[in-house]
């Protein structure tokens, strides 16, 4: 078996049954693997990380969420959908790396999360005080 085969065969076990830390554990190895050799990656091999970052992300923590985004924040071809994901994440703590660092995020993406974050926002009510 090799090392790509049993990396993959845990990260469906992790999705399907794992704890949240096994996730997690698992997001950190693959993190790992695409931060250290970011700068070689193909486009294509890029859009693979990000999709399964992407999955693993959307079922952790917010702290752990955190933590990708600030490893991510400075990597200028991290994966653009999980940049995006974290930008718009409703933690600051997520959001903020990405918003304030990355490159990937263009002027679509960052004016689509100020709307987003706006209209999220309910208004105040009038004062009736006389």
């Amino acid at each position: 078996m090799t090392a790509t085969t049993s990396l993959l065969d845990e990260l469906e076990c992790a999705l399907a049954a794992g704890t949240n830390a096994q996730r997690i554990e698992m997001l950190s190895r693959i993190t790992d693997l695409f931060v250290a050799e970011a700068h070689r990656y193909t486009h294509r091999q890029i859009d693979l990380f990000d999709e399964v970052i992407a999955k693993l992300t959307s079922a952790i923590e917010g702290k752990a969420r955190a933590k990708l985004s600030i490893r991510l924040a400075g990597v200028p071809n991290a994966p653009h959908g999980v940049v995006r994901m974290l930008a718009f994440d409703d933690d600051v703590e997520v959001a903020r790396p990405v918003l304030t660092e990355s490159e990937r995020l263009d002027d679509t993406d960052l004016v689509a999360n100020a709307n987003s974050k706006a209209s999220s926002i309910s208004p105040r009510s009038p004062s009736t005080s006389r």
